[in-house]
């Protein structure tokens, strides 16, 4: 009788402190993310976290023109382009999804990055070949990179975008 009651009280011990670790894990984590929503809504920005490397800011600047669009937690989009020599700024706003070749919505194996504008129309329509893993910092680059891809074929060009700091 006694050997169960020791064997008892050790056991919910044990339960009680990974419970209490779970707890505190957890709230750590909403704290967290309270936090990051309040600060990307005063700062206008988004706060990366892993598996959402796509959010943010991005931009690609050629001879002729310059692009820049902005993929939003709440799947908006704002995307803005330049041609040269004109000067005017076309600005589209609208809404973004991802989706896989299988049509899951999971950010692996050739995932494609769709925005369609408030309009209707598709602005782009890409499979997403390369972008820049959460824990890169590590690497030499310095930067963070997406390429998107019309074709989904690795071997072929595609659209390089580097992520910008700031996009009204």
């Amino acid at each position: 009788m006694f050997r169960l009651i020791i064997t008892h009280l050790f056991t919910s011990r044990y339960l009680l402190g990974a419970l209490l670790i779970l707890t505190i894990g957890g709230g750590y984590l909403g704290f967290r993310n309270w936090l990051d929503r309040r600060t990307e809504k005063k700062q206008n920005t988004e706060i990366i976290r892993e598996g959402e490397e796509i959010l943010g800011s991005w931009g690609q600047k050629s001879a002729s023109s310059l692009i820049r669009f902005r993929l939003r937690r709440d799947g908006t989009f704002t995307y803005k382009m330049v041609q040269y020599p004109v000067s005017d700024t076309v600005t589209i706003n609208g809404r973004y999804g991802i989706s896989s070749a299988n049509g899951h919505v999971k950010t692996s194996d050739y995932p494609r990055l769709i925005a369609v504008s408030d309009n209707g129309d598709t602005i782009i329509n890409h499979f997403i070949a390369y972008l820049t893993p959460y824990d890169a910092a590590a690497l030499d680059q310095g930067y963070d990179k997406m390429i998107l891809n019309a074709g989904g074929r690795l071997d072929t060009a595609g659209l390089v975008f580097y992520r910008i700091k700031d996009i009204q």
